[in-house]
């Protein structure tokens, strides 16, 4: 596969991610393959959507209107990523109103950034989950294109939202968002809310 192969293939793709195919196609050196990234950002193919982070332009848009599907660069934000809280209701159909701001939960600290108008905010998974190793427990991975996109279920969705209302858009938001939901399954509501 060709640059242009790849890129086709990743409009959405890490800094590693790009070092891997270049490697892999017996690019010189580390030095060479980051001159060539660098090269393709400064032409606007490339536009940097967060350190080590690039998506590509299509052909005939400009860099300022590239668009991301903002649950693939949640993913992409960092390797542990979990699309929640409010995101993880739009993410299943049940948001009330559509935001600008995509949360996921990570294990380790990760800054908050804005690509174009999206705030993309990480959230540290909670201490007691994260102490017994279990803070990915009740997601799910669902395919998004090419990619597959790791959210919380909808049972998670709603102890955490009910935990944290602030990242669910306040009460209002989250009632009238929890409601558009059909069926829970209360078991692992509540084994999920004792851990």
């Amino acid at each position: 596969m060709d640059t242009d192969g790849f890129l086709a293939k990743n409009p959405l793709f890490t800094r590693d991610d790009w070092m891997a195919f270049r490697t892999a196609h017996a690019e010189a050196s580390k030095s060479s393959a980051e001159q060539l990234l660098k090269y393709y950002v400064g032409k606007k193919r490339l536009v940097r959507v967060r350190r080590e982070l690039y998506a590509v332009v299509p052909p005939g848009a400009s860099a300022g209107h590239t668009d991301v599907d903002p649950f693939v660069v949640c993913m992409k934000a960092a390797a542990d990523a979990v699309v929640a809280y409010h995101a993880a209701l739009e993410f299943h159909g049940h948001a009330y109103s559509l935001y600008q701001e995509f949360q996921f939960m990570t294990g380790s600290y990760q800054p908050p950034f804005t690509f174009h108008d999206l705030k993309f905010r990480p959230v540290l998974a909670p201490k007691v989950l994260r102490d017994q190793n279990a803070w990915r427990m009740e997601t799910l991975k669902r395919e998004r294109g090419a990619n597959v996109v790791v959210v919380t279920s909808m049972e998670r969705t709603l102890v955490d939202c009910l935990d944290r209302t602030l990242l669910a858009g306040g009460w209002e938001e989250l009632w009238r968002s929890l409601v558009a939901a059909s069926y829970y399954d209360t078991d692992k509501v509540v084994a999920y809310a004792e851990r």
